[in-house]
């Protein structure tokens, strides 16, 4: 891994979730291009948003789209609680836990 972009890691799935957003909203408000309309019986590939119109899933994968690019942002701007300290390392430390114990 490249130590000098890793940093810009999460700013790269909000960024992505964005662009999520925004393709469902241009679907909600009539744009071309929506992936899940009804297809032909042929072309059909069993998934479960297929027949689905885009007036009902665009707005719903805009709002998620939107929200997790808003989260996205928001988790990367902000340090860890704990200084990094995971529930496996605590328990280790304390001894309480029977597996991380041993050894």
């Amino acid at each position: 891994m490249v130590v000098g972009l890793a940093p810009l890691g999460p700013y790269a799935a909000a960024a992505w979730s964005l662009v999520h957003g925004l393709a469902g909203l241009y679907w909600a408000l009539g744009g071309a291009g929506y992936p899940f309309g009804p297809v032909p019986e042929d072309r059909s590939t069993g998934s479960v948003l297929e027949p689905s119109p885009a007036a009902v899933v665009g707005p719903i994968i805009a709002a998620l789209g939107l929200a997790g690019a808003v989260r996205g942002v928001l988790m990367a701007r902000s340090r860890p609680v704990g200084g990094g300290v995971t529930l496996g390392y605590y328990l280790r430390r304390r001894g309480t836990c029977g597996y991380c114990a041993r050894g």
